[in-house]
């Protein structure tokens, strides 16, 4: 055994842990399809980004976002018009765990921006502006209605100041008194929110946003959040890429988050995988180690297929496919990765096969015949009065004996009779395969007769072992596989 029989064992292991690594991926992928996790992880890192009620569920049903349904858009937008508190509170939890989840997993900073920017923007004018709208509605006559109208709408974008509003209002309204009323009463109660917005910003395209911010829960860090960021701006665009900096942090912070929760989960497959597969670690080593066919075999394989082992990106938006093409790609994956490696006739898989041997003293007439017994061999029958020459004879035989089969040599064994001049040899048996060989459960199962506890440590340490390399993820051991292929060539 030399220097290549030992990078033999280690390629081995290399390429059984990449095809275990590929399997685990594609079940993972399976997992996280079938149960949405990314679209789940998004819905989560948005729902804790926006605190406010509201505003979270318009921006997980926003036609730009897409994590929920955008279908219930509808429900939500009339909600937050026209129910209470309590009901848009409640409504916003029913968009937080809904199960109509789309296969949206991940959203640009730049659009998640301009989905909230376009929520601020609609609350603002509807909170602030409608109420002008309605009073403009009893304007009888429609040219001066639609005059006013248009001044709503300068007022609402910040092209018309507040005091210009009111000098406009006082020209044209002269034969509507109480429109003109009520239009300065709204008019004081937006004079409020502004002045409150200037003492934060001066800029006045900023206006519009910080209303709609202005008409957040107070109690909410989203209102904090934006105020503080919208406000520090110089412009519109200056403050999208603040709000998009925010996001785009918060979606690093989920993004690790995500990766934890897939290599606990990766951890857990593994291990199942491992104990069903019986891919223990110790065992495979030690048969790479002590079969020069099987080792060569294995490297001949790795040479030739490392190449065709790249694990396939199991998300459908990076491939282009359709949750069901990737699902189906993915049950492929795994069973061409698992095929490969039954091919290569290695020690896995499991057998149960109970080894006893019958004894009168035994309960049950059955013992454990995986434990070694000695037996006694009578080498000799040879009688006290045998010749010299017989005599050594015999006794070459019984070192014959002791050489070949390392038998231990008793002057006197219990229960043997030795007096008519008898060599008699003791010498452990011979145990079946079935005692040695790791795939046996009856050596690790605690009922069976022939439980072998240390084996069993061993096992779980094997086991053990596989589930941690295989933990690595499935691009470490496919670039560590090319590594060692090129290196070996």
């Amino acid at each position: 055994m030399g220097i290549g029989t030992i990078i033999g064992v280690v390629l081995g292991l290399v390429l059984i842990y990449s095809l275990l690594s590929i399997i685990v991926t594609q079940i993972n992928t399976l997992i996280v399809n079938a149960l949405k996790l990314r679209a789940n992880t998004l819905r989560t890192g948005i729902s804790e980004l926006i605190s406010d009620p509201a505003v979270r569920a318009q921006v997980l049903t926003h036609p730009l976002v897409r994590v929920v349904n955008p279908a219930l858009s509808e429900g939500v937008e009339q909600t937050v018009r026209s129910g209470s508190a309590e009901q848009v509170r409640s409504m916003s939890a029913e968009v937080t765990t809904t199960t109509q989840i789309t296969g949206v997993t991940w959203v640009e900073p730049k659009i998640f921006t301009d989905a909230v920017f376009d929520i601020l923007r609609t609350n603002a004018e509807r909170r602030l502006y409608d109420p002008f709208y309605d009073i403009a509605k009893q304007i009888r006559d429609n040219a001066m209605r639609e005059q006013v109208n248009d001044m709503i709408c300068a007022l609402s974008t910040n092209n018309l100041s507040i005091e210009q509003f009111r000098v406009q209002a006082e020209e044209k309204l002269p034969s509507e008194p109480v429109v003109f009323n009520d239009l300065m009463e709204k008019l004081a109660e937006l004079r409020e929110v502004r002045e409150s917005i200037l003492r934060q910003s001066q800029q006045g395209s900023l206006i519009p946003l910080l209303e709609g911010v202005s008409q957040l829960s107070e109690d909410t860090s989203t209102k904090k959040a934006l105020t503080t960021l919208i406000a520090s701006a110089q412009s519109v665009e200056a403050a999208t890429e603040k709000v998009s900096y925010w996001f785009d942090k918060q979606m690093e912070r989920l993004s690790d988050a995500y990766k934890r929760n897939i290599g606990w989960l990766t951890i857990g497959v593994g291990f199942v995988m491992a104990l069903v597969l019986n891919a223990d670690t110790i065992q495979l080593a030690r048969t790479l180690w002590e079969n020069p066919t099987l080792n060569a075999l294995v490297v001949t394989f790795a040479e030739q297929n490392a190449a065709q082992l790249a694990p396939a990106d199991g998300s459908a938006e990076s491939t282009g496919l359709t949750a069901q093409d990737v699902t189906e790609q993915a049950v492929q994956g795994a069973i061409n990765a698992l095929n490969r490696l039954t091919s290569l006739n290695l020690p896995i898989g499991w057998y149960d096969t109970r080894v006893v041997r019958t004894s009168a003293q035994a309960v049950g007439g059955e013992e454990n015949a995986c434990i070694p017994a000695q037996q006694n061999v009578i080498v000799s029958e040879t009688p006290a009065e045998a010749t010299p020459e017989a005599a050594a004879g015999f006794s070459a035989q019984a070192d014959n004996l002791a050489t070949e089969e390392a038998p231990i040599i008793s002057e006197n064994p219990d229960g043997t009779d030795i007096s008519g001049g008898s060599t008699v040899v003791a010498s452990p048996s011979v145990l079946p395969t079935e005692c040695t060989d790791r795939r046996n459960l009856a050596l690790f199962l605690p009922w069976s007769i022939n439980f072998d506890f240390g084996a069993l440590f061993v096992k779980v340490l094997g086991l053990v072992i596989t589930t941690i390399a295989i933990g690595q993820g499935a691009p470490f051991w496919f670039d560590l596989l090319n590594r060692l292929v090129r290196g070996n060539r």
